[in-house]
């Protein structure tokens, strides 16, 4: 019984990717939860530092419980897709699997950026914030813009 509702759990959590062009993709998603933060995590399967971060953040969402905070979390095709299931079984939050293209097309850093990427994006819709890469004061540093996106 638990495994079946942790299986329909994570069926509405498996977003369908708005069909719009993938640098429009972050504020299209951000679009759809007005008056809330967006935090965007940018991962894949097979990314160690993507894992310990996703890992890592399950304290922070614990304590913004109830906040106006949605957590988004998008892939691509090089994560494999029964792996993926997986993951999203353990992983509260919307999750999105791109294709190859939409993924090259996101708003990657000037640098071009790598994963895990994080955008977060406040209440109106703007990026506020981004951060290539996880370390344990990057976690703080999340939690800090977090709150000050939400104004506490």
């Amino acid at each position: 019984v638990l495994m079946e509702r942790l299986r329909v759990e994570a069926q509405n959590r498996m977003m369908t990717t708005p069909a719009v062009p993938g640098d429009q993709l972050l504020a299209t998603i951000a679009a759809q939860h007005p008056g809330k933060a967006v935090f965007f995590d940018l991962w894949a399967t097979w990314c160690g530092p993507c894992l310990k971060g996703i890992q890592a953040m399950e304290s922070l969402k614990e304590e913004l419980k109830g906040k106006d905070i949605v957590f988004v979390y998008l892939t691509d095709e090089s994560s494999p897709l029964n792996q993926w299931n997986k993951y999203v079984l353990n992983i509260p939050g919307l999750h999105y699997r791109l294709t190859t293209t939409q993924w090259r097309q996101l708003p990657w850093p000037s640098d071009g950026g790598g994963i895990p990427q994080y955008f977060l994006y406040d209440r109106e819709g703007h990026c506020v914030w981004e951060h290539t890469g996880f370390s344990d004061s990057v976690l703080e540093r999340i939690g800090q813009e977090i709150k000050k996106t939400l104004g506490f």
